[in-house]
């Protein structure tokens, strides 16, 4: 397990550079990401895999310097914090939205 010059990273595997992320693997100057692989210079984003330069987007794959993104298209602000509130507010839509990210992640 390497971690190094991170902040505040849990549960994070070969991360370096980054600060506060949750669940993360590979990930390289990254800021404020959550479930999160093959990253590098992302920010304020989760669910996120083999992405570049992306902010603030969810459910994402294989992006390269995208903002607000959603499943892969481009989407708005108020969606994003839409989709985070109701996340944050269940348990049970957190893991529906986590399986189905899984399900992204292998196409």
């Amino acid at each position: 397990m390497l971690l190094v010059k991170n902040k505040n990273v849990v549960d994070g595997l070969w991360c370096m550079n980054c600060e506060l992320l949750y669940e993360a693997i590979d990930c390289h100057g990254c800021y404020n990401l959550r479930y999160a692989q093959n990253c590098e210079h992302c920010s304020d984003s989760a669910f996120l895999l083999n992405c570049k330069g992306v902010k603030n987007s969810l459910f994402c794959v294989n992006l390269r310097n995208q903002e607000y993104c959603l499943w892969n298209r481009p989407s708005t602000k108020e969606e994003i914090e839409k989709i985070k509130k109701d996340m944050a507010g269940s348990y049970a839509k957190h893991q529906e939205l986590l399986a189905r990210f899984e399900i992204l992640k292998k196409i």
